[in-house]
């Protein structure tokens, strides 16, 4: 079983991997990560669908032709039905000089497009926090497994020990049984902690795309955290970009709503035009024409659509100011817990750090005080357990220190920046 577990676990860890590190792992990340991918295609779309809109405030130039029969029987032809074959050329220009329900289009395709940007900024972001959580979970597993690994080993040690006591008649078969027993236990504790290893470096595969190595170095970053609570939340409010996306879905609904009121306006356009036509209306012979237009249209009724667009926009204008101040509670709400688990699991590390050291101390003295008979197996059976108990809850503390730091840093928004990854 034991054999066959070490080879379980060289398998795991030898398996072909990528050189890792946060920096790359994030990286990788960034570069890769198919929701990312998406939101960059949907920002550039957006981006470009302002060029569209804009485009209907700029010139447009036609050019048309045509030929084909005609049929024709008018007053011109004397009542007579005629037969030609007309012939089309023309070329026109028409310019909106004001259109306000297209500049109204204009200021909300620009909205989307700032929205669509705050929305990859913050895929970005969240892509990169679950990186690094992916990559400090694989530092924690492969910590956890090697605390597992010492304690088994302890065990085996132990074992032997009794095993050599019982031949000399020191110490009973129930105590061997006993310690056999912790022996199992331990090893359930290592295929356990390696079950855990190869499930963070499938999720680490799943989040960064590639395989990791093994042996990844302790995750830790260097930025300046906020004084206090309170700077922490005025600099997410700053900076977020969820809040981001919120106030661009306001100017976007406001732009929708300048559309809409604006179908309420007449339009001007100006129209340049000339015509090469031949064999129309009946009458045989070139036909030719140039014209210069200044041309006005004005909605007086619509069936009642225009006031309903009215009302449509001015409440998607309200929902959108709603959804943004949710936006807000929940970056608020986020920066708090972030700012609690940081702080809280710092305190946590002090004092695990002397519960591990007292663990330790504990375990060499009853090991010792054992062999002259002054402790039970019990007893240090007891203490080796303690001692992987602490060394286990001071990593688990380590790790979600870490990631509490990455999460306050992207409660700030500034995730990103402090891993070095744009100024």
């Amino acid at each position: 079983m034991k054999k066959l577990l070490a080879m379980t676990i060289a398998a795991t860890l030898a398996t072909s991997a990528t050189a890792t590190s946060l920096s790359d792992s994030v990286t990788e990340a960034l570069a890769s990560h198919p929701d990312l991918q998406a939101a960059r295609a949907g920002a550039n779309a957006a981006q470009s669908d302002i060029d569209v809109a804009k485009g209907s405030l700029r010139p447009r130039l036609d050019l048309n032709a045509g030929i084909g029969k005609e049929w024709t029987r008018s007053p011109g032809t004397g009542q007579d039905k005629v037969k030609l074959t007309r012939k089309e050329l023309g070329v026109n220009l028409i310019w909106a000089i004001y259109s306000p329900t297209e500049r109204g289009e204009v200021a909300r395709r620009m909205g989307i497009s700032e929205s669509t940007a705050a929305s990859l900024a913050d895929v970005e972001q969240q892509v990169v926090l679950a990186a690094a959580e992916a990559y400090t979970n694989l530092w924690r597993t492969e910590q956890q497994l090697e605390i597992a690994t010492r304690s088994r080993a302890a065990h085996e040690t132990l074992v032997d020990q009794i095993g050599r006591r019982v031949e000399n008649g020191v110490s009973t078969e129930s105590e061997l049984v006993q310690a056999q027993g912790r022996l199992a236990l331990a090893l359930s504790n290592q295929t356990a902690a390696l079950a855990n290893l190869q499930d963070a470096r499938a999720n680490y595969h799943r989040v960064v795309g590639v395989i990791p190595e093994q042996n990844v170095t302790q995750p830790a970053m260097q930025w300046t955290r906020p004084a206090n609570l309170d700077a922490a939340v005025d600099r997410a409010f700053a900076n977020h970009p969820v809040i981001a996306e919120g106030q661009a879905d306001v100017r976007e609904a406001m732009g929708q709503l300048k559309s809409s009121d604006a179908l309420n306006l007449p339009t001007f356009t100006v129209e340049l035009g000339a015509n090469r036509n031949e064999d129309i209306a009946g009458v045989e012979g070139k036909n030719r024409n140039e014209f210069a237009m200044l041309r006005m249209n004005w909605n007086l009724y619509a069936g009642g659509a225009n006031s309903a667009s009215e009302r449509a926009s001015e409440s998607r204008l309200e929902q959108a100011k709603h959804l943004l101040n949710d936006a807000q509670r929940e970056v608020v709400d986020a920066t708090h817990q972030a700012w609690n688990a940081y702080n809280s699991t710092n305190q946590q590390l002090n004092y695990l750090s002397r519960y591990v050291e007292a663990a330790a101390q504990s375990r060499e003295a009853y090991a010792q005080q054992f062999t002259i008979n002054r402790r039970s197996l019990l007893e240090v059976l007891d203490a080796e357990v303690e001692l992987f108990d602490a060394r286990a809850a001071q990593v688990n503390a380590q790790a979600d220190n870490i990631v509490a730091d990455h999460q306050l840093a992207a409660s700030q928004g500034d995730l990103i920046r402090v891993l070095g990854l744009r100024q």
